[in-house]
């Protein structure tokens, strides 16, 4: 409007909105990782860490057994270096009770592990994997 006003050119509007880009597929063939399987837990731990530079997605899944009260939160976490560790988002958030679960979450950086935190010693049996596509 301004450079109307002033008497220069004027630029017509997009004919259409950009088309978004989507997110690629990642791998046709999934990678299937085990962090625990039906593993007693009685104490914060942190699974093994598997390299997911070559994924995007993780279809997570959980089995829990909790035999007797110790509330537990499972948290993804990332790292480049196996040295810093990089909380993601809680795949089971304040579990008491026997329950199981399946989820889609984004991936980052070059490896990605689980990290179990428990309120006391009380053992509750964990199964975790993820598939990563």
């Amino acid at each position: 409007v301004l450079g109307a006003l002033a008497g220069g050119p004027v630029a017509a509007a997009p004919a259409a909105a950009p088309t978004p880009v989507s997110v690629s597929a990642g791998s046709n063939t999934p990678d299937l990782f085990t962090a625990y399987t039906e593993e007693a837990i009685a104490a914060d731990e942190r699974s093994g860490c598997v390299d997911v530079s070559k994924f995007q997605r993780a279809d997570v899944q959980y089995l829990v057994d909790v035999g007797t009260v110790n509330t537990t939160t499972v948290t993804m976490q990332f790292t480049n270096d196996k040295v810093t560790y990089i909380d993601g988002l809680a795949v089971a958030s304040a579990i008491v009770a026997d329950g199981s679960a399946m989820q889609q979450y984004a991936l980052f950086g070059k490896f990605m592990c689980f990290y179990v935190n428990v309120d006391n010693t009380s053992p509750i049996t964990w199964s975790i994997s993820a598939a990563l596509k």
